[in-house]
């Protein structure tokens, strides 16, 4: 009879915390999968490919001329 009084009460303390730890891990794994909370080595690089991409856009439109194609894509380079 004691048994089952008591067995809820320490499983679920079991739970909350076997629960309370699930949490952590996957908050933990978000934030590693996302390459960390301050973003991945690799941003910088994604950033200047984007930039670089913009630029052949503006200029293949006429917008800027190549002196400033050239000058801007060697200071993103």
């Amino acid at each position: 009879m004691g048994y089952l009084s008591y067995g809820p009460c320490m499983t679920g303390g079991f739970t909350m915390m076997l629960c309370t730890f699930l949490v952590i891990g996957l908050i933990l794994s978000f934030i590693f999968r996302r390459g960390g909370c301050c973003g991945s080595h690799h941003s910088g690089h994604t950033y200047n490919q984007n930039a670089i991409e913009i630029l052949k856009e503006r200029y293949a439109k006429g917008e800027i001329d190549t002196e400033e194609y050239h000058k801007r894509k060697k200071e993103l380079e």
